[in-house]
């Protein structure tokens, strides 16, 4: 399951083979459908007559579209954590932070300009509550690496005093 809050996401996430590509055509075919109509005219019919799965099997994962868009959200917040993770790692003095959060505006940037669904999925999550309660959760987080990463470089013992 993603590292990100799990708000309104998939009810079950498959472990077996078969299972686990069942899910993983339903989100591909999802992505698919969000990026020709939007999260407004997407609907749970539409994945169940592209991907030619059950409503069964559908409503066995994702309880409605808020969950689909959540897991979806949830998977690209969490290459963001690991966009942000990786680069505050790399800093290890206060003269290191500029360039590693241009660094990270650029990731993201370019998440933005390569994920062709992202720009849709972050667009949903602004206009559904309980998905902009997952954005804000993730913002929080993001926010928290820096501060606690921020915290330790400017605490740590300074070797040029």
């Amino acid at each position: 399951m993603n590292k990100s809050a799990q708000i309104g996401a998939a009810r079950l996430v498959p472990t077996q083979k078969r299972s686990r590509e069942r899910f993983e055509v339903i989100l591909e075919t999802a992505e698919q459908i969000l990026l020709e109509k939007g999260a407004d005219a997407f609907r749970m019919s539409d994945i169940v007559a592209r991907a030619g799965v059950p409503h069964g099997s559908l409503y066995q994962y994702f309880p409605d579209k808020t969950a689909v868009i959540a897991t979806l959200a949830g998977r690209l917040n969490d290459k963001g954590r690991d966009c942000m993770t990786d680069e505050l790692a790399g800093i290890n003095a206060p003269q290191d932070l500029g360039a590693a959060l241009q660094r990270i505006t650029d990731g993201f940037y370019a998440m933005y300009r390569d994920i062709p669904a992202m720009r849709v999925i972050w667009q949903a999550t602004q206009a559904d509550p309980a998905l902009q309660k997952l954005d804000a959760e993730d913002c929080a987080f993001l926010g928290a690496l820096l501060a606690d990463r921020l915290a330790q470089i400017t605490t740590a013992p300074r070797a040029d005093l």
